[in-house]
């Protein structure tokens, strides 16, 4: 009788067992199975990133183009003698508001027709920049500037006609120098319009960009350049 009941006990733990192991491997999943997938991701993930470097060292290469403009940031601090020379009294600290009742252009050349960077830096960072464009577009005196700024009007609005990403594109010239602005939506569209607007067939001169900070929201790039000036820039002391 003892034996009977041993070996009804035996075969009902055995019948248990044979049901729990069934039952666990309908959510098991081996971990060399889970691992493959995982590196599947992985590899997927690596051949995106490998194709978006590819295809930004493609744009990177096709955007350098002559002339090559010189990049401009925005300053921080702006010496006491540039602020002096070029700035209302009452801009704020760290900031310009271009004074619009000086010759503030004077202040951008030197006596010798050198091109004077860390000034032409603080007028590109001017809060009053759409003010200072006005000024500079209602100062022409010769009819070359009259065409001059007519054709880059005209070239514009062909580029920016095909370049989704412009939302907004102002241009100014005097006798001397051009100001352009522009809001785009992104780097690419920027760089695009860079490429065809500052690549065309004449002489644009000595270039100053102030590149919109497109990672902080930013959309406002801005541009002096001085058609057919080709003289040395005076870099700042620091």
């Amino acid at each position: 009788m003892k034996n009977w009941i041993i070996l009804l006990l035996s075969a009902t733990l055995v019948f248990v067992s044979y049901h729990l192991f069934v039952g666990g491997n309908i959510s098991y999943v081996p971990s060399e199975i889970n691992h493959g997938s995982k590196m599947d991701k992985v590899a997927a993930n690596k051949n995106q990133i490998a194709q978006i470097a590819a295809q930004t060292l493609a744009d990177k290469i096709e955007d350098t183009v002559e002339p090559a403009p010189s990049q401009v940031a925005s300053h921080a601090h702006i010496p006491e003698d540039i602020k002096a020379s070029l700035c209302s009294a009452d801009s704020a600290e760290h900031t310009c508001s271009i004074n619009l009742n000086i010759d503030y252009k004077a202040q951008l050349i030197t006596k010798d027709n050198k091109l004077k960077q860390s000034e032409i830096n603080v007028l590109l960072s001017s809060t009053n920049f759409d003010d200072v464009m006005q000024d500079i577009a209602n100062n022409k005196t010769n009819d070359d500037a009259f065409v001059r700024e007519n054709n880059y009007l005209d070239l514009l609005n062909n580029i920016t006609t095909d370049i989704a990403g412009i939302n907004h594109n102002k241009l100014a010239c005097d006798n001397t120098l051009c100001a352009l602005s522009i809001n785009a939506v992104d780097q690419k569209s920027w760089q695009e319009l860079s490429k065809q607007f500052f690549s065309s067939i004449d002489d644009k001169g000595n270039l100053f960009i102030q590149e919109a900070n497109f990672s902080d929201h930013n959309q406002n790039t801005r541009v002096l350049f001085f058609p057919g000036n080709r003289n040395a820039v005076v870099t700042r002391m620091k």
